[in-house]
């Protein structure tokens, strides 16, 4: 078996949802996750070792309800590693920072990810 390639910094999930302050009251309220940072369209949680981010969001392109979140060190390289091993992975930059994005068998998109 071969080791994801570079350091896994932290992981994160992402849910893309319809009700978004339903969700936001239902998993800081109900649930009891810690807010660690909020903007007007996403919430992001204290998940164990890792976060949930909530984001109110029609579907995106690709997008099934969400994804799973890989933050790592550097995008590009684990990407290009990725590729080695014959994965397609898109990597594009975004004003909060650099996302890589490949899918599983099953179409759920995986993101690797460097915020600045």
């Amino acid at each position: 078996m071969k080791a994801f390639p570079g350091r896994i910094q932290e992981t994160g999930i992402i849910l893309l949802v319809k009700n978004y302050q339903k969700c936001v009251h239902f998993y800081s309220e109900k649930l009891g996750l810690p807010v660690r940072k909020q903007k007007p369209h996403l919430t992001n949680f204290n998940f164990g070792g890792g976060y949930l981010l909530i984001e109110s969001s029609p579907k995106k392109q690709g997008w099934k309800n969400g994804a799973l979140r890989i933050n790592v060190p550097d995008v590009t390289k684990a990407a290009q590693a990725l590729r080695q091993r014959g994965l397609k992975v898109l990597v594009y930059e975004a004003d909060w920072g650099v996302i890589g994005r490949l899918f599983d068998p099953d179409g759920n998109q995986i993101e690797l990810c460097k915020w600045k």
